[in-house]
């Protein structure tokens, strides 16, 4: 996750362990947050609420 959190220059621990996890499970997210997410990782699924 900090490799993650140092490539994309953000700070976020809880949302970069969203889509590490999402990644790996290849699950969909559902988030409010759907901005940051993507900044993080462009390919993950994400379902906006």
């Amino acid at each position: 996750m900090g490799r993650l959190l140092g490539e994309t220059r953000t700070a976020d621990l809880a949302d970069a362990h969203v889509a590490v996890c999402a990644r790996r499970a290849g699950t969909p997210v559902a988030t409010s947050d759907a901005d940051d997410l993507r900044l993080l990782d462009p390919g993950l699924a994400l379902i906006a609420l």
